[in-house]
């Protein structure tokens, strides 16, 4: 609940967390702040002893990042596409807002303020309301939609899992924990995007651009290993690994992104191909992009970038094999 007062009046807003949190499946992430899903509406509850108050014109102004800012209006369903909206019912001294977002709104960490427009033309407005938007793989407008519901319980839901190692003719596996809805992993999995190369470069362009779960999935590709830039981890693929711990010792992504973000933003020593996977994994599915890690046993993935694995013999008998991965 916000309360504030200004100019005499006092408005409360009521952001019905745990209700809204119920409805758009991220009470696991969080039970105390408002975090919803694009494309699909969400309530607040805009109260007042001054019944006269909730009368006005109410506007809300959203606000991403440091520059965009969107106006919202009261709408009709009908007239709506592609944009914020909101209805509104009125019962006694409350209002109930029902706010919709469009189903390729930019994600992120939201604010939003209530603007009660007077016949004097002067605004009375709340304080900021803070939020969080995410990816809807339900929703069937939104581009990351999966309709299966039990491939979206393993996809985004499942905390626990199976990462297969070895080669194709010895397959071993070792559990792994993404640990997605643990404490805070929503505020790291933004500071990861926050400090790309991207974000730092151009914050304006960054923002703008992440509606889209393919431009986010490259970025967290390129995040999740530590190799010119602000990366999570440190790759090494032989010992000694005595200054850090070694990759196969790795049983989940919580203590590798909790360690970089305590760290200052410091690559964390070391990961290897199925360790970058699982904290790539744990990302994604927080971020509520529908992700599986999968395993490749024959990549020529570093060696002229076509997609066979070639054997080259040279003039002194010596055979090269393409890297296996």
């Amino acid at each position: 609940m916000s309360e504030v007062k200004e100019g005499g009046f006092i408005v409360n807003v009521d952001l019905r967390s745990h209700e809204n949190n119920v409805a758009h499946r991220t009470l696991d992430i969080d039970r105390e702040r408002l975090i919803v899903r694009r494309g699909q509406p969400f309530s607040i509850t805009v109260q007042s002893p001054d019944s006269e108050l909730l009368t006005e014109q109410l506007k809300l102004m959203l606000h991403m990042g440091r520059s965009n800012q969107v106006e919202i209006k009261v709408e009709n369903e009908l007239e709506v596409k592609g944009k914020w909206w909101f209805s509104q019912m009125k019962a006694q001294n409350e209002l109930l807002l029902t706010v919709h977002s469009p189903a390729d709104a930019i994600i992120g960490p939201c604010r939003m303020t209530v603007l009660v427009m007077s016949d004097e033309d002067t605004v009375k407005k709340t304080g900021e309301i803070s939020f969080y938007l995410l990816f809807n793989p339900w929703c069937k407008d939104d581009v990351v939609f999966l309709p299966d519901e039990i491939l979206l319980q393993e996809y985004i839901m499942n905390e626990n899992g199976i990462i297969y190692t070895g080669s194709w003719n010895n397959i071993g596996s070792r559990p792994w924990n993404f640990g997605q809805f643990e404490d805070n992993m929503i505020d790291i999995c933004f500071q990861v995007l926050d400090n790309s190369n991207d974000a730092l470069g151009n914050s304006k362009l960054d923002l703008e651009r992440r509606f889209d779960p393919v431009y986010i999935s490259r970025i967290i590709s390129k995040m999740v290993n530590a190799n010119g830039d602000r990366g999570v981890l440190i790759g090494r693929w032989s010992p000694p690994y005595y200054d850090g711990v070694s990759p196969s010792r790795w049983t989940g992504s919580v203590p590798i992104l909790r360690q970089w973000s305590r760290s200052g933003i410091r690559g964390i020593k070391y990961g290897q191909c199925w360790v970058f996977a699982g904290v790539a994994c744990t990302v994604l599915r927080c971020l509520g992009i529908p992700t599986r890690v999968i395993t490749n046993f024959s990549s020529a993935h570093d060696v002229d970038g076509n997609l066979s694995v070639d054997y080259v013999e040279n003039f002194n008998n010596n055979d090269k094999q393409d890297s296996i991965w």
